[in-house]
């Protein structure tokens, strides 16, 4: 093949680049990743990279792949990892910083956890809104509270129980003023002075990791 590749580049550009396409093409291994470093065909590479290997294959994709390539690709490398590794995919859907996989992932882990809980309960749930809290500040968006809306009020509770008002309705705004987040916070508001109807939500801090509430 090499003798192939040198007369080749006698013959001119486009003979040799497609000599050296053959050549990578028939080949596997590190030279997939040559070819898709070549030609920037990062969608075929990612669509049949060996899932084994995604630490591998999402570090080219964040070296090589244009910001604007990085989030899809992560994506699907993300979508390919759900059946074997919940833990590999919820990393490359940070990645591509798709908020409603990543707190659907972290939530899943939290009723699993909170189901095999046989003591506190408070410490799982305050990690699973440390981590909505963080990763939703660095992808700049407030949607996922939605999705984790009744843990987000059963920790507002526990830190109301605690006499923590202010971290207590940093939360509770995030979310629409129904029930039962909205009971809880006139509620927690009524403290503030307000009562009613005409209680209004308090102009608290934006929710921050906690100290750990005891159950």
């Amino acid at each position: 093949m090499a003798d192939a590749l040198v007369l080749a580049a006698a013959g001119g550009q486009d003979l040799w680049v497609a000599t050296r396409d053959t050549y990578l093409s028939s080949k596997g291994g590190v030279f997939a990743q040559v070819r898709a470093i070549t030609h920037g065909d990062w969608g075929a590479y990612v669509a049949q990279s060996a899932l084994g290997a995604w630490k591998e294959t999402l570090g080219l994709l964040a070296t090589y792949a244009s910001v604007g390539e990085l989030r899809a690709l992560s994506g699907q490398l993300g979508a390919r990892l759900e059946a074997s590794d919940a833990a590999a995919a919820t990393l490359c859907h940070m990645c591509a910083a798709d908020v409603a996989k990543v707190v659907g992932h972290w939530r899943a882990s939290y009723v699993a956890a909170e189901a095999a809980a046989t003591g506190d309960v408070a410490a799982p749930l305050l990690d699973l809104m440390e981590r909505c809290v963080v990763f939703q500040e660095v992808v700049e968006t407030k949607d996922g509270y939605l999705l984790v809306a009744a843990e987000l009020v059963a920790l507002a509770q526990l830190l109301y129980a605690q006499g923590c008002l202010d971290a207590a309705i940093g939360y509770l705004v995030q979310l629409p003023a129904d029930e039962p987040a909205g009971l809880l916070l006139r509620e927690i508001y009524s403290g503030y002075g307000g009562t009613g109807a005409d209680a209004q939500p308090y102009a608290a801090p934006q929710p921050q990791p906690q100290p750990q509430p005891q159950p």
